[in-house]
């Protein structure tokens, strides 16, 4: 019985220490979208994210990330309309289960004017 629960442990314990975790800077553009020619004011800085999973780091699970998803949970989060001076990264976690990746993208919205 000693013996089983110490194995559980050390199972667990590898199990939970099994992650790396990898960033990558991508970059930054302008505006997430073209700016329409009317006027617009900020009105704050917003963060977004879209993720994905791959079991065994080969079968995806779920859809790939998505960069206009990120951008419009960060648009959405302010009820603004476009997001600009966009920076954008990827995080990638490693499991023994598997990968996931994570796209972040980080902003000014901004809301047009009448």
């Amino acid at each position: 019985m000693k013996r089983n629960k110490s194995f559980i442990i050390f199972l667990l314990g590898f199990v939970l220490s099994g992650c790396t975790i990898h960033s990558y800077n991508k970059g930054l553009t302008a505006e997430a979208e073209p700016i329409a020619n009317r006027e617009y004011e900020v009105i704050d800085t917003a963060e977004g994210s879209s993720s994905s999973f791959r079991l065994l780091w080969l079968f995806p699970v779920t859809t790939p990330a998505d960069y206009n998803a990120a951008i419009r949970q960060a648009v959405n989060q302010e009820g603004g309309d476009n997001l600009i001076d966009v920076q954008y990264w990827y995080e990638r976690q490693h499991w023994i289960i598997g990968t996931v990746d994570i796209l972040y993208v980080k902003g000014k919205v901004i809301r047009y004017l009448e």
